[in-house]
């Protein structure tokens, strides 16, 4: 078994700071699949599905969302309004 090694207070404290880093980065992949997870490249909130499997519901324009614009720029702006 490898001897483990003692890291200097610089290194433990380079070390606490990544892992936050890492833990801010985890929260917010998982807040931004929250912001995706009711909406597509059409619709701004979908509502449901038919039986057919055809999304429904509230489309960019109507909540007054230029629908040209990249994804994630339509989420973030749907998201400042509510």
């Amino acid at each position: 078994m490898a001897k483990k090694k003692n890291l200097t207070k610089a290194e433990q404290k380079k070390a606490r700071l990544r892992q936050r880093r890492m833990e801010r980065e985890a929260k917010e992949r998982e807040r931004m699949a929250e912001l995706y997870e009711d909406c597509d490249g059409r619709f701004a909130f979908i509502v449901g599905y038919t039986d057919g499997g055809a999304p429904y519901g509230v489309m960019w324009e109507e909540v007054g969302i230029d629908p040209g614009l990249p994804f994630e720029e339509k989420v973030k702006l749907y998201h400042m309004q509510m």
